[in-house]
């Protein structure tokens, strides 16, 4: 399973940023498990299939991996920045996100386990960041190969 609250960096052509620092230093976006999903299942399989022709049984091609979707989501920690603070890191974010519209980005988190890497992310377009003062955030990203990389 994903370690969502571990420390974690979004990565893109452009500007990067980091989630769940340790030692914490604000602003920072913290990570909920409830908002997120997606690291801790492979992507889907995909497997196209046909009816054989004037016989029983089917053609089976080979079995590929979809690409990876996740979410990740939490809430913005201010540290007494107060509003500026807060909207400052969500424009921060959205920096980063709009830079991965055309991929080449890299999540990794450094967790129990090691180090794990899922490259090859882009951003699909969903970001939202409701409240009103306790801010929260919440995106959707694809990778493509849907691979996570243990080191």
């Amino acid at each position: 399973m994903a370690e969502y609250s571990a420390p974690a960096t979004l990565s893109s052509p452009g500007p990067d940023i980091s989630f769940n620092p340790n030692p914490l230093s604000f602003p920072t976006g913290y990570h909920d498990p409830d908002m997120c999903s997606g690291l801790e299942k492979l992507g889907q399989v995909r497997a196209v299939t046909e009816d054989r022709p004037r016989t029983d049984g089917g053609i089976i091609y080979p079995r590929l991996l979809a690409p990876r979707q996740f979410v990740l989501g939490g809430t913005v920690l201010t540290g007494g920045g107060g509003v500026a603070a807060r909207e400052g890191w969500l424009e921060d974010l959205a920096d980063v996100l709009d830079a991965l519209r055309a991929g080449g980005g890299t999540y990794v988190w450094v967790g129990a386990g090691g180090t794990y890497t899922v490259s090859g992310v882009f951003f699909d377009g969903s970001f939202q960041a409701p409240g009103k003062y306790l801010k929260k955030y919440q995106f959707a990203l694809v990778a493509d190969p849907p691979t996570v990389v243990i080191t």
